[in-house]
């Protein structure tokens, strides 16, 4: 078994871990405390990968800096107090993980949350061992959709865009990964679906981990 992809870039909100529930619970919360009715959860799903205060931004019509930065840290603290209790991996995710370790490949993780809130989570859910690299939000100075995490993650590890994958939930991730040279693939247990991520131009869309394996993965040897 060998990896098909020298690197493989995941992004972690709804394409590693499951923190729908978390994210709509912090959103209610943050819009509520300020005196705006809650989102719907589609509202809310289809601005999943966008910077926090992007998010905000749309959801609360613009609210002016002041009141943004409000909004955003009362999402990043209800977030931070339950997210552990209701979060997970999706099922076979952390097997591929292993198994694109065994067969040569490397992951590295390109996310829209925080260090602040992905720390912890990684730590919960074990999975930080998995991954040579992290960018997040916070650490570059263009976030998601913008290509700066694909060349950082490319660059520190050495590894051209044209061999590597990203693979993620949301329209967001497919423009980042496509304006770095990367292969895209989407996933519709997530965030987005498949419409939204072959609309985005994704280059493969991905129904369960076990297609996503065989995408990844060359089991022939």
């Amino acid at each position: 078994m060998t990896g098909n992809y020298e690197l493989v870039v995941w992004d972690f909100d709804g394409t590693l871990a499951d923190t729908r529930t978390a994210i709509l619970a912090a959103a209610d919360h943050a819009m509520a405390s300020h005196g705006y009715p809650a989102p719907g959860a589609d509202e809310v799903s289809a601005l999943v990968g966008l910077p926090i205060r992007e998010l905000y931004t749309r959801l609360a019509g613009d609210p002016g800096e002041q009141v943004l930065t409000a909004l955003a840290e009362a999402h990043r603290t209800h977030f931070e107090s339950n997210a552990a209790a209701v979060t997970t991996t999706f099922s076979g995710i952390e097997e591929l993980l292993v198994d694109l370790r065994c067969a040569g490949s490397r992951s590295a993780v390109a996310t829209s949350r925080t260090r602040r809130t992905l720390g912890p989570l990684m730590e919960h859910l074990d999975l930080g061992h998995h991954f040579a690299a992290l960018r997040t939000d916070d650490s570059v100075a263009n976030p998601k959709p913008a290509p700066d995490m694909m060349l950082e993650l490319c660059a520190e590890l050495g590894v051209a865009a044209g061999d590597t994958i990203l693979v993620g939930d949301t329209a967001f991730d497919i423009e980042m990964g496509r304006r770095a040279g990367a292969t895209t693939c989407g996933v519709t247990w997530g965030n987005h679906g498949e419409a939204e991520l072959e609309a985005a131009g994704a280059d493969h869309v991905i129904h369960d981990v076990r297609s996503l394996a065989a995408l990844l993965l060359d089991t022939s040897g």
